[in-house]
């Protein structure tokens, strides 16, 4: 695994929470190629999100990977189904952006 940093910040007043979580992770260049190791460049990822606590309800609002950022995670493996299909050995992808909604109840 390259270098890596993950870093979050919350934010709450009242009912209403934030929270902004930053991922950055280093390029992949040390590799084994006896077990056919991909090499994955270094990629930065954004996931907000938004709740609101009205009593015992919480709502929540988030989206990962905020700008659709492609990337191939370094611990990913081979996408051996790509290769089936198109003849073409690559990286898994990394997923793209994802909006996420919640309610819970506490009770």
């Amino acid at each position: 695994m390259p270098d890596s940093t993950a870093l979050g910040l919350e934010h709450r007043i009242g009912g209403l929470e934030t929270r902004i979580d930053l991922t950055v992770v280093g390029e992949k260049d040390r590799v084994d190629p006896t077990r056919n190791e991909p090499r994955t460049g270094s990629y930065a990822l954004l996931d907000v999100q938004l709740a609101y606590r009205i009593d015992n309800v919480r709502l929540t609002l988030g989206a990962d990977n905020l700008f659709d950022a492609a990337y191939y995670a370094p611990l990913g493996g081979m996408s051996l189904g790509d290769l089936k299909a198109t003849g073409v050995l690559r990286p898994v992808p990394g997923r793209g952006r994802s909006v996420n909604a919640g309610v819970t109840i506490s009770f």
